[in-house]
């Protein structure tokens, strides 16, 4: 089957990326040729990739559509295309629910939400999507940890959690240079950060969500280090902060959707 991608940032290059490593360049890729600079990096560094004339031509292609475009832009794009009944259109946009692209591209094409997040050009990460069309699951089966949202309700909310990313990148960075500050050389500070921030991710995975709070609170010591640190943390209005930014984010993507 040819994949065809409207829309070629930094996170459709990922999928590419992730896709042609899992597969082995065995699916043939179209990319649109929006970025110019990245589809045609994409096209030198695939054999399978190739870059077409216009979002049509990727459409006329593909039996796959992953749609990657701004939020403002969606509807404009998808509507001045035609599409066939006997294709699947993944939309890579939050807030761009089956609703959303059915109005746009029409009763016929298989549709599907999918939030992936950048590291999938490395098979790791979760893969956020609604509904889970089969076609779709096996293709990205290997490229991470498929969460499967149950509603697009569902889906709009788990989206919020993946805006914190950068953020969460932000903290790493600053714990990194903190230590280098202390004289600790750089892939030293880089490692033990990223290491440390992994195996909390693989410990609160074999966590009941319901549990995350008290298995923190059985990591620290009472008046010791981790505990001083997170006591300061809160008085600082810091979580309250996180929670405060992240619905700050729902709301603003509310506003990107209308």
């Amino acid at each position: 089957m040819t994949l065809g991608f409207i829309g070629t940032g930094v996170l459709a290059a990922a999928v590419v990326d992730g896709l042609c490593a899992a597969w082995n360049d065995t699916h043939d890729i179209v990319v649109s040729p929006r970025s110019q600079t990245t589809s045609t990096a994409l096209a030198a560094r695939h054999p399978a990739v190739r870059r077409t004339t216009s979002n049509q031509a990727v459409v006329d292609a593909s039996g796959m559509v992953f749609v990657g475009v701004l939020p403002p832009q969606l509807r404009p794009v998808l509507a001045a295309l035609a599409f066939r009944a006997d294709q699947t259109v993944v939309s890579f946009v939050g807030g761009a629910g089956p609703d959303v692209l059915r109005d746009a591209v029409g009763p016929g094409p298989t549709l599907c939400q999918m939030i992936p997040l950048p590291m999938i050009a490395h098979r790791r990460g979760p893969i956020l999507m609604h509904p889970a069309p089969p076609a779709v699951c096996e293709l990205f089966a290997p490229l991470g940890t498929l969460v499967h949202a149950e509603s697009a309700e569902q889906m709009a909310t788990q989206c919020m959690a993946a805006a914190s990313l950068t953020s969460l990148m932000g903290l790493a960075a600053d714990l990194v240079d903190w230590l280098t500050s202390r004289q600790v050389p750089p892939t030293a500070a880089r490692d033990y950060v990223m290491a440390l921030l992994s195996a909390t991710g693989e410990h609160g995975l074999t966590t009941a969500p319901d549990a995350l709070r008290r298995v923190a609170a059985s990591h620290e010591t009472p008046g010791g280090l981790s505990a001083h640190c997170r006591t300061t943390l809160d008085q600082a209005g810091w979580f309250a902060q996180w929670r405060a930014a992240i619905e700050s984010t729902e709301a603003h993507a509310t506003r990107l959707a209308d």
